[in-house]
């Protein structure tokens, strides 16, 4: 199946059209044709910009920047410690996430995700920027270092 999508731009309006074809015993076939207006091109709609945000979207933003700074930090403690734990160390738990463009903000709590912090643009559709808890980070970071030593010691 092969996907096709275009921006037509008219005097008085945009134009998003997208179709579907198929190809079948060497014959293809439209499989779906959709199209719908706009009111103004896809470049526009989308953009990403920190101009006229709001205090909860800059919050996110500084959690996205901290959570992906922790996360690396504890990353590279855990390369030089023992007993590498790596996998856990970049597991965010829950999301929280807002799209640049609209503003909305959106959070799921039974979430897992690789990375504590993302930042993604879906074909056609505007930046969103998320942000996990990064517990694994955190457990790394806050847990006791010198336990080991001090029972072996005592």
């Amino acid at each position: 199946m092969s996907n096709v999508c275009f921006e037509l731009h008219y005097p008085v309006l945009w134009l998003l059209a997208d179709g579907a074809a198929q190809n079948t015993h060497g014959h293809a076939t439209l499989v779906r044709l959709n199209s719908a207006p706009r009111s103004d091109s896809l470049e526009n709609l989308t953009r990403c910009s920190l101009a006229g945000k709001s205090g909860a979207q800059y919050a996110i933003l500084g959690c996205v920047a901290a959570a992906a700074v922790l996360s690396v930090y504890a990353l590279v403690r855990a390369m030089r410690a023992p007993g590498l734990r790596l996998i856990f160390i970049l597991v965010g738990f829950g999301k929280l996430a807002v799209d640049c463009s609209t503003g909305v903000l959106s959070l799921k709590l039974p979430a897992l995700q690789l990375c504590s912090a993302a930042a993604l643009a879906p074909l056609y559709r505007s930046w969103s920027v998320a942000v996990c808890l990064p517990l694994g980070a955190l457990v790394f970071l806050l847990r006791p270092h010198n336990a080991p030593a001090a029972a072996a010691s005592g």
